[in-house]
């Protein structure tokens, strides 16, 4: 059975809301298609091809399935005044030596880990004049975690911008320099987030949209991604996170993947409930709603935005990156080939978003 096919049954699933009796030939395929299927609204359709076989020993061989590190996707955990909690990373410095701040903030599906491999590299492309006062804070979305943290509570953009402001009041001096990086979903959060910050540290912010979700959400998605959003009695919370788990490790090791991603997907396919998938399918309905036309930061210096996207991204389209260049007249704009939204998957892809990231630093702190 073809995923096309297994995609036209869920797109049955939720139309109906009811299961049909399906005969499954394949668990494996069955397993990676669900997982894919949950969340094809966040990613962009990347072209990641299976690794070549090449005949190498048995020990080797035990290598390359190895199943992840916990000492490689471990995050620290900051809980809000009001109770909630979310999963961050912090690169840099200690807090006494940086000069500059920056948060970063992921897409949907909100996990983090994705992200840290290209974070990593981006900083130590920096000169070490520059490197040693710059502090990368990687926040995840609250909810979006494999343990469970706020139990079985979901939420949404309101609640992602409370989270975030409350992070930054407790972690970031206003008087230090400050960078917004966000990808996707993340880009649009930062720009809400910079609305509710005290003026003078928005003035005097750097922000980065790494292509920016920030208009017409609900004219992106496809007919069977709606499906997917709809999530009907959590039906589809609760299959991906029962198929997700039956992925071997050994499938994950096999494509083309950045370490970090690798380990990161593993770490969440062996342990996630269908709590993560329901703030997942959960915040896609709220972006539906929410994200229509990039947010206005009046304080913001349109100088210090800056913008990357790349050809045929079904969320960042030229609409959008007009959109937002009308919006912040004289900003930067690149253009950056050979690269696709998902690029934290990919080694190679996340190499180049590093290397703009970098110079992108550099700037920011002149």
């Amino acid at each position: 059975m073809s995923t096309a096919r297994l995609l036209d049954l869920s797109s049955s699933i939720f139309d109906s809301y009811h299961i049909p009796v399906v005969h499954i030939p394949s668990a494996p395929l069955i397993a990676l298609s669900g997982f894919v299927s949950t969340f094809l609204f966040t990613m962009a359709r990347t072209k990641l091809t299976p690794k070549k076989h090449i005949a190498k020993s048995r020990s080797v061989s035990r290598k390359v399935l190895k199943p992840p590190r916990a000492s490689m996707t471990k995050l620290e955990t900051y809980t809000s005044p009001l109770g909630v909690v979310g999963e961050f990373f912090r690169l840099g410095p200690p807090k006494s030596e940086e000069h500059t701040n920056v948060i970063f903030l992921p897409g949907n599906p909100g996990l983090v880990s994705f992200y840290r491999g290209v974070l990593s590299r981006a900083l130590a492309r920096c000169p070490s004049d520059v490197r040693s006062g710059i502090a990368i804070h990687g926040l995840a979305l609250p909810g979006h975690d494999a343990r469970r943290l706020n139990d079985d509570k979901t939420f949404v953009v309101a609640d992602h911008i409370a989270y975030v402001r409350s992070y930054i009041a407790e972690h970031i001096s206003s008087s230090k320099r400050l960078v917004v990086c966000g990808h996707s979903y993340g880009a649009f959060l930062g720009l809400r987030v910079l609305k509710v910050l005290p003026e003078k540290m928005v003035k005097s912010a750097s922000v980065f949209l790494l292509m920016p979700c920030v208009r017409a959400m609900s004219e992106c998605c496809t007919g069977v991604q709606r499906a997917i959003i709809r999530d009907p009695f959590g039906l589809v919370s609760r299959l991906a996170s029962l198929l997700g788990r039956s992925v071997p490790y050994s499938l994950i090791a096999r494509m083309q993947w950045s370490d970090f991603a690798t380990q990161a997907l593993g770490d969440l396919l062996s342990n996630a409930d269908s709590a993560l998938y329901s703030n997942v399918t959960a915040l896609a309905r709220d972006e539906m709603r929410e994200i229509k036309v990039p947010p206005a930061v009046r304080e913001l210096d349109p100088e210090r935005v800056r913008v990357l996207w790349v050809d045929g991204d079904q969320w960042c389209t030229r609409e959008t990156v007009k959109a937002i260049t009308q919006r912040y007249y004289g900003c930067f704009v690149e253009k950056l080939p050979g690269v696709q939204h998902a690029f934290s998957l990919d080694h190679l892809q996340g190499e180049s978003v590093a290397k703009t990231l970098a110079s992108w630093l550099i700037s920011a702190t002149l």
